[in-house]
C-alpha cells in the first residue's frame, strides 16, 4: 500500500488523517495521504476537528475543512509523505485504486463500492467494515451518530491504525467482514454478516 485515502474529513476523518500521519513515520512505504471533503469549517466543528491553536481555528472560518486539515498535518508529517486535499464530492475525483487504500470516514450510512473500510463510531462503540459492498443484504447496516467524547474517537483512531490500516491481512481481504469495537472494554469483535 503505497497511498490512502480518506473520504470525508469530519472528527473521525480528521483524528484517523492525524494518527495515519504519526503512524506513517515507522512505514516509509506509505508515500501519499489523499483527503477528500466538500464541507466549510464553521464554529460548530472546532471542538471536533484536528486543528490546534485558537488562532488557526478563528482563521480557518468557513474555508474548507480539507484544507484546514492538511495545512496541520504538513507541519507534523514525515518528510517522505505527500498529503494532497481535495475540496470536492468523492464522486467529482478519480481515485486511483491500486496500491491505494479507500477509507470512507462520512457521517452517511450508504456503502460506497470501491471503499476498502467503512468506518462508523455509535457512542462508545466503533464499527469497521472491510469490502463494505460485497455481499451486503442490510442496507442499513453503517449507523453513523457520533458521541461528543473526542476521547473515544481518538482512541478509535488509534486502534484502526494499530489493527486495520497498517495490517496487510486487512488490505489484502476480498470478503466482507465487520468488526465491532467496544471502546469501554477495548474490546473487538467479529460481526456476522
Amino acid at each position: 500500500m503505497k497511498q490512502i485515502t480518506l473520504i470525508g474529513c469530519g472528527r473521525l476523518g480528521s483524528l484517523l488523517a492525524a494518527n495515519i500521519v504519526y503512524k506513517s513515520e515507522n512505514y516509509p512505504f506509505l508515500k501519499k495521504l489523499t483527503l477528500i471533503d466538500n464541507d466549510i469549517l464553521d464554529y460548530n466543528n472546532l471542538p471536533y476537528l484536528f486543528i490546534n491553536g485558537k488562532d488557526e481555528q478563528e482563521d480557518s472560518i468557513h474555508l474548507p475543512k480539507v484544507y484546514c486539515l492538511s495545512q496541520q498535518l504538513n507541519k507534523i508529517k514525515p518528510t517522505s509523505l505527500e498529503i494532497e486535499s481535495i475540496y470536492s464530492r468523492y464522486q467529482d475525483y478519480n481515485i486511483n485504486h491500486i496500491d491505494n487504500l479507500v477509507i470512507d470516514c462520512r457521517d452517511k450510512s450508504e456503502e460506497l463500492n470501491f471503499a476498502k473500510l467503512k468506518l462508523c463510531f455509535d457512542g462508545v462503540y466503533g464499527r469497521i467494515i472491510i469490502n463494505p459492498k460485497q455481499n451486503n443484504k442490510n442496507k442499513s447496516v453503517s449507523q453513523y451518530t457520533m458521541e461528543r467524547n473526542i476521547y473515544y474517537t481518538n482512541y478509535f483512531c488509534i486502534l484502526m491504525c494499530e489493527k486495520f490500516i497498517f495490517d496487510d491481512v486487512v488490505c489484502l481481504s476480498s470478503k466482507r467482514k465487520e468488526f465491532v469495537i467496544d471502546m469501554t472494554k477495548v474490546s473487538i469483535h467479529e460481526v456476522s454478516s
